[in-house]
């Protein structure tokens, strides 16, 4: 079985997904779940939205930045779900 590129860059960023949640110490301690749900979330929000532009706002705080965006990490995240 060949794998083809695209699955390759799948098994790197899953392999990059396991080994920042792994390492990291979730205070409060939380499940692996809800672990995978919020590095995604993290990796959407840098990725794919204007958040880090927004943090260099002047006067915008990340809690506010992170407001901001919340609706697109949503709907992002929503159609990854969707496709399965």
């Amino acid at each position: 079985h060949r794998v083809d590129r695209r699955q390759r860059q799948m098994c790197i960023r899953d392999s990059a997904y396991a080994l920042r949640i792994a390492s990291r110490t979730w205070d409060p301690p939380t499940t692996l779940g809800h672990a995978v749900g919020l590095t995604i979330q993290n990796d959407v929000r840098h990725r794919f939205t204007d958040y880090d532009r927004l943090l260099r706002v002047p006067g915008l705080t990340r809690d506010e930045a992170r407001l901001i965006v919340a609706g697109d990490v949503r709907s992002i995240t929503r159609r990854w779900e969707e496709a399965g």
